[in-house]
């Protein structure tokens, strides 16, 4: 078996931090700031509001959207429900989570959406968070970035 001397740098040479370092900079042909356009909001809403929600959000036209239900506790009180006749206190409220990974200039009308579409004015209406996205891909296309988070047709 020949046995070839590989060149210095070469990622089969290299530390694991070191290739992850190499093969980031590879990937990712834009610089960091580009990436911190990106944000993922999610908001957390009633369960009866989803709908206003989404109808919302596509006036604001916003795709892309996950929903899924969760169940939590935030601000609202304590209920109190009667089951089989046993009075049981509920801890934990059933809500709707939405996920959307939005580029810059939707962050705004996203979180405007999502707060028209949910609120009652009562305690419980939910709450909106905004996380920096670093990086989305589209798995059908291997769009990258902001190409991913923005709608394409067909």
């Amino acid at each position: 078996m020949l046995l070839r001397k590989r060149p210095p740098g070469d990622l089969a040479t290299t530390t694991g931090r070191q290739r992850a370092c190499k093969v980031g900079r590879a990937a990712r042909p834009r610089d960091a700031l580009a990436l911190l356009a990106m944000k993922l909001i999610i908001g957390i809403v009633r369960p009866e509001k989803a709908n206003d929600v989404l109808e919302a959000l596509y006036r604001a036209e916003v795709r892309g959207v996950s929903m899924s239900r969760v169940q939590g506790h935030g601000g609202e009180l304590d209920r109190v429900e009667t089951y089989r006749g046993t009075t049981v206190k509920m801890e934990l409220a059933e809500k709707v989570r939405f996920e959307i990974a939005v580029s810059d200039p939707f962050v705004e009308p996203t979180i405007e959406a999502l707060r028209r579409g949910a609120h009652t004015g009562e305690v419980g209406d939910g709450k909106i968070f905004v996380l920096p996205l670093e990086r989305a891909v589209r798995i059908r296309t291997g769009d990258a970035d902001e190409e991913a988070v923005t709608p394409l047709g067909g």
